[in-house]
């Protein structure tokens, strides 16, 4: 949503618990269609980085491919070491993998 004209722009406050709570439920619905796992037809995908990612005035001038795989490499990586290094950018990285699951959880294997 973009801010109108002499107005000023309010940051969104984001309830950590809220987020936790949204993803048990959102998670096990998904474990209910699918199971303890979901199969992505796909690796690569497009990526915007800040300040493009939020700038809906203007269309984004590049872009780059990320790869799932990856994500979920280092996903592994923080799940068997915790790095506090490497936390904070392991929230978009989950949100990568995350953004697949949705797209791709509820599809029929024999479909692709």
């Amino acid at each position: 949503m973009t801010t109108p004209p002499g107005q000023e722009q309010q940051d969104l406050v984001v309830p950590l618990d809220l987020l936790r709570r949204s993803f048990d439920v959102l998670l096990r619905h998904v474990r209910e269609l699918a199971g303890d796992e979901v199969r992505l037809p796909v690796d690569s995908f497009w990526s915007l980085f800040p300040p493009q990612l939020y700038d809906v005035e203007r269309p984004a001038a590049s872009q780059s491919l990320g790869s799932l795989d990856d994500c979920l490499h280092q996903l592994e990586r923080i799940a068997a070491d915790h790095p506090d290094d490497l936390v904070p950018y392991g929230m978009v990285w989950l949100a990568d993998v995350l953004r697949a699951v949705g797209h791709f959880a509820h599809r029929d294997p024999e479909a692709d």
